[in-house]
């Protein structure tokens, strides 16, 4: 066996070290197999069978190589475990996006069927005054009306509560909502909203919300602050009788299309 071939065995063997360990240990083998030069003695003659020499080697550092294979495997592992389950999470939360957020009809068409107050569906309630409407994990889409009335159609809790400060809660439900032409104060968080041809002054508080916004060919001027939220570009009207005021947090606002 020549020297090449104890180098070549010698490496094979120390593959289960970590690559500087053994590259440092096989420069120093080498060092003496130049330092050897024409001599008759051999690398084995020296230091003994390879198999033998790399085995005293990985006992000295066994944990060191072994454990490092063993991290690297069980973190390709993990790696490969959280991708399969990130992506069956995305395509659920696509799914639930797609339901959560799929229109039974065309919101903007206000003179649909399904909005007519007189419906047995909707339940309605005297009203005429300023109005304040809490929101969470909802889907709610908005009208107004003549009427001074707060109508409601929904899916869920099939009421509109009122809490001790005089507020109107909806929580995980879907609802059609009329409101009389009265200032709105309309708080969400969770939730997605949508909005149809606002008749009265509007002031918008959403977080972490999808708000759609069907103008129907209505001037509004808009007062906008949004903290990490994504919007269109709404045309703000100076002239416009009625304000939307809007502040965003996470979340976005667009206009309604069907």
């Amino acid at each position: 066996m020549n020297n090449d071939q104890y180098l070549s065995i010698l490496k094979k063997r120390l593959s289960a070290m970590d690559k500087s360990s053994r590259d440092e240990i096989l420069l120093e083998i080498n060092s003496h197999a130049d330092a050897l030069g024409g001599s008759s003695e051999s690398l084995f003659e020296r230091f003994g069978d390879p198999v033998i020499l790399a085995k005293q080697y990985l006992e000295d550092e066994p944990l060191k190589s072994s454990a490092s294979k063993k991290v690297k495997g069980i973190g390709k592992y993990i790696l490969t475990a959280i991708g399969v389950v990130a992506s069956i999470l995305l395509a659920g939360l696509v799914i639930l996006y797609n339901i959560y957020t799929g229109d039974d009809f065309d919101y903007a068409d206000e003179q649909s069927p399904q909005l007519s107050l007189d419906s047995a569906e909707w339940q309605t309630m005297d009203w005429s005054q300023a109005m304040t409407l809490e929101v969470e994990q909802s889907k709610v889409v908005f009208y107004w009306n003549n009427r001074n009335l707060l109508a409601w159609n929904c899916k869920g809790r099939n009421t509109i509560p009122l809490n001790h400060q005089g507020k109107i809660k909806i929580k995980q439900s879907s609802c059609l909502v009329s409101l009389p032409n009265q200032k709105t104060l309309l708080q969400t968080r969770q939730s997605s909203i949508v909005v149809v041809r606002p008749q009265a002054p509007l002031e918008i508080e959403i977080n972490q919300s999808s708000l759609r916004i069907a103008e129907n060919e209505a001037g509004y001027r808009y007062a906008i602050e949004r903290v990490r939220s994504e919007m269109d570009n709404f045309m703000s009207s100076d002239s416009a009788e009625i304000e939307i005021q809007i502040a965003a947090m996470e979340s976005t606002i667009s206009k309604y299309s069907y």
